[in-house]
């Protein structure tokens, strides 16, 4: 699946206007403008600037005020005009796994994955956001079956995404995993990753590390620990003497 696919998802039609992809981490937030070419979706803009202080914990927007001022600010900046965006989310609050049924109506599996989805999320079933997708059709044993890719995230977790970005008086059209929106971005050409072998995408932020097994370009494993970036650098500068 490339971006231009990715976007005529989000906003269930084919993109044709402008879009921001807006990436927030507990040390940056990242905005991307994107456009349609004659090729493709092309970044056109890119805009940097530092997270505010204890503004992210956990993944969590802690501060939705002082992160949306943020990206108005760089908006302003760069004269983006662009109102829609899609964002990224990563960490433990985001549950992640691949599981398999039998072969079934697509509204059965409904039923038997939101009746089964309590077995693999750790919080209170009414406390999260459940959304799936059928990856593939596999044989095992003689039995047809289907590999599920379940999706979980807390609702406060992902209200938080929502409040900053109607207080930065956009409309978020998508939120999607950082992981997944970085394979699709890999294989935004056309081509396989791993040409068929299984692909370990490890992505490194500054609180979380998340972990993917991926083949032929399909979610085989995820997981998110908690330690990033800043605990690297944290360990590296005790060892050296250095402070920070």
């Amino acid at each position: 699946m490339n971006i231009k696919s990715v976007l005529e998802k989000l906003t269930g039609k084919k993109s044709s206007e402008p879009i921001l992809g807006i990436d927030i981490t507990n040390e940056s937030i990242i905005i991307s403008l994107l456009k349609k070419t004659k090729t493709g979706m092309e970044i056109d803009k890119i805009a940097i600037a530092s997270t505010p202080q204890n503004a992210i914990r956990d993944g969590e927007i802690i501060d939705t005020g002082s992160i949306a001022q943020v990206i108005q600010e760089l908006i302003e900046k760069n004269e983006i005009t662009a109102t829609k965006a899609i964002t990224t989310v990563s960490g433990q609050a985001v549950i992640i796994r691949t599981i398999q049924f039998p072969s079934m109506s697509a509204k059965e599996l409904k039923e038997v994955v939101l009746h089964e989805a309590e077995r693999y999320i750790p919080f209170p079933i009414e406390d999260v956001n459940i959304d799936f997708q059928v990856l593939e059709e596999i044989e095992d044993d003689g039995i047809t079956k289907v590999e599920v890719l379940l999706v979980a995230a807390q609702k406060q977790f992902i209200n938080s995404y929502v409040e900053t970005f109607i207080i930065a008086g956009l409309k978020l059209v998508g939120i999607d995993v950082a992981s997944f929106a970085v394979a699709r971005a890999l294989s935004s050409n056309g081509s396989s990753i791993g040409n068929g072998e299984p692909v370990v995408l490890v992505l490194i932020r500054g609180e979380t590390t998340d972990i993917n097994v991926l083949q032929n370009g399909v979610p085989k494993f995820s997981r998110s620990i908690p330690i990033g970036s800043t605990s690297f650098i944290e360990t590296i500068a005790s060892n050296l003497n250095v402070s920070l």
